[in-house]
């Protein structure tokens, strides 16, 4: 039963294949650098799902196994965001002179309907963790 004494519907219905254009509702997205000089990427997060896709292209990058493999253990999705921890400028990273943190220290940040709440660090043009 979900809240309210509603009862829980699975989401794969409102999803098509890729092929179909139909994804869904979107959670949010992010743009961030890739590890190619003048290069971005974004990732886009549904309910079922999260997606990387080359900026200029609009080609998919695939996920790394682990983080694959604990996106599908925990999907279906119910929040997004992107962090900044400032914290990690002092523990290595870079933080500019305003200091602002680099896009190296940025995470995502995704609640599961199950109560875990995922975070992957942003780095290098890739989605890597749970951290």
């Amino acid at each position: 039963m979900g809240v309210g004494g509603s009862s829980l519907r699975p989401l794969s219905p409102l999803f098509g294949a890729d092929e179909e254009g139909r994804r869904g509702p979107t959670l949010g997205s992010v743009l961030y650098p890739s590890s190619e000089a003048n290069s971005w990427r974004v990732a886009v997060a549904s309910p079922l799902r999260i997606q990387v896709f080359d900026a200029h292209t609009g080609k998919a990058i695939a996920l790394d196994g682990s983080v694959a493999s604990a996106l599908q253990e925990h999907a279906p999705f119910t929040a997004f965001c992107v962090a900044e921890d400032p914290g990690l400028a002092s523990a290595g990273g870079t933080a500019g002179t305003s200091g602002e943190v680099s896009n190296q220290q940025r995470q995502l940040v995704v609640g599961c309907q199950d109560g875990t709440v995922l975070v992957f660090a942003l780095t290098r043009g890739s989605l890597s963790g749970p951290l």
